[in-house]
Parts: structure tokens; C-alpha cells; sequence
């Protein structure tokens, strides 16, 4: 997978474009972030200029595997949360 499959993957389950960044353009906090950093790429979430669940690879594949995993419970998460509400 690469990153333009990611995006499409994104439209089709219907993930936010807010819940995410992917490169080093825009701001980055309260997101899920994918970069290339030091010859990594790294998937992590931002907050307040930290990064929390931060995770390094090798290539573009396993790394944006990873996004679209978290983007996915995060989606999951949501639901049951307005399940909750109702």
C-alpha cells in the first residue's frame, strides 16, 4: 500500500480528513500523523507538540498499514460512542 491507496482507502470507509495528517504540511495537533523522518517513516499521534504511540518502518507499506489500522479503531470507537449517547 502506498499513500494515494491510503487516501482511497480513506474515502471509502469514510475516515475524516481531520483525524489525520499525512506529510509535513498543516498542523498536527489532536491527529494521527504519517511522515518520513530520518529515513523512517513514522506513524504517531500529536498532541500539545508531543508524540504519543509512536511507531517507526522500514517502508511506506508497513507504515501506512498502520494509519489506516488506527483510523479504523478510531472509526469503531466513534461508533460505539454515539451508541452510548443515544
Amino acid at each position: 500500500m502506498n499513500i494515494s491507496g491510503l487516501l482511497n482507502e480513506f474515502v471509502i470507509l469514510g475516515i475524516p480528513s481531520h483525524w489525520f495528517l499525512i506529510g509535513d504540511k498543516g498542523i498536527t495537533d489532536n491527529k494521527t500523523v504519517l511522515r518520513f523522518i530520518d529515513n523512517k517513516w513514522a506513524v504517531y499521534y500529536s498532541q500539545r507538540g508531543d508524540k504519543y504511540n509512536l511507531k517507526t518502518f522500514e517502508n511506506e507499506d508497513e507504515a501506512c498499514k498502520e494509519l489506516l489500522l488506527r483510523m479504523k479503531f478510531k472509526k469503531i470507537g466513534e461508533k460505539n460512542y454515539r451508541k452510548e449517547e443515544i
